[in-house]
């Protein structure tokens, strides 16, 4: 089989949660993918490596991909994995840190097919659609799909399908917040890797608690820590963790009543606005090391690629 060369237009365009998509599906298939990461930026720790080690289930010996490198030892390298595996999937940088003439560069010495993912919310320009053998373009918009396919139609790359915005892949997990805030963890559960999908803030509301609170079955409340009443009205209700605000700790009783319900609760030593403008920082910049988000990454492109020439570039 072959080797894939994974590339993107900008920083965050979803290259990582692609890469270990493909290393999924081909899993699935019963094949066997490596994951490798070119020019990463920490070569003793990367974590875009140790997250697709982990879901490839592969060796961590792997080499390292650098212009540094001599090239006829790095296919050395590379053929020998290929005797042990389907494909070989190379992560390299954006065309903000290494100009597509490079990346081409390191595939074609490489003897690599190219993709290119772009992300819809920044520029495409001719540059990144006319050096790989195909394109995906991620986070688009609704109704922007037939838009798109006229822009890129006819260009010398071809397009392999458009990846519409998915909540899913913005979503963090409880363990993200609590670094985030530098919050204590006063009750901890074993799903601190689970992500959040709702939030709500614990005010002075007008509607009765389980009303307000009871709205979706999955979510985050922040909630003064002077104010038991409302967290015990919270509590009234399922939840994926309470966060008590402004450095308060929690009362007896709502301690007790977190501990039986297995709730997650932590304390932010910030007030309750700068707790929610705190957590607000987290969505720029999605963390793509997540299984669910590989799952469902995975699903989006069975659902809008064309899998079949996807398939090729494999090969």
């Amino acid at each position: 089989m072959g080797i894939l060369y994974i590339t993107s237009n900008v920083e965050s365009a979803g290259k990582t949660v692609l890469a270990t998509a493909i290393c999924q599906m081909m899993r699935d298939l019963g094949q066997i993918p490596i994951y490798i990461k070119a020019f990463p930026t920490v070569r003793d720790s990367d974590p875009d490596t140790n997250f697709a080690i982990t879901i490839t289930q592969q060796s961590n010996t792997l080499p390292t991909l650098d212009f540094a490198s001599n090239i006829g030892t790095l296919k050395t390298s590379l053929s020998t994995l290929q005797s042990s595996s389907d494909s070989v999937i190379i992560e390299g940088p954006p065309h903000t840190a290494i100009s597509h003439e490079a990346s081409t560069k390191l595939a074609n010495e490489l003897g690599a097919k190219s993709l290119v993912v772009l992300n819809y919310h920044n520029k495409i320009d001719s540059s990144a659609v006319n050096f790989a053998d195909g394109i995906i373009v991620n986070s688009t918009p609704k109704y922007r799909n037939r838009e798109l396919s006229i822009q890129l139609s006819g260009k010398k790359t071809k397009l392999l399908g458009i990846i519409p915005e998915d909540r899913s892949m913005l979503l963090f997990s409880l363990d993200e917040i609590a670094n985030q805030l530098g919050a204590q963890w006063i009750v901890k559960t074993n799903n601190m890797g689970k992500l959040v999908t709702h939030f709500l803030i614990g005010g002075n509301i007008m509607d009765k608690g389980h009303h307000y609170f009871g709205r979706y079955p999955d979510k985050v409340v922040v909630v003064r820590g002077d104010r038991p009443d409302i967290q015990l009205s919270a509590l009234g209700s399922p939840l994926s963790a309470l966060i008590l605000t402004g450095d308060h700790p929690p009362t007896e009783y709502v301690l007790h009543e977190s501990q039986q319900l297995e709730v997650p609760l932590m304390i932010s030593p910030l007030d309750t606005a700068s707790t929610i403008e705190s957590i607000g920082k987290l969505l720029p910049k999605p963390n793509p090391y997540h299984y669910e988000k590989v799952v469902r990454f995975k699903a989006l492109l069975e659902e809008n690629c064309n899998v079949d020439n996807l398939q090729v570039l494999l090969s």
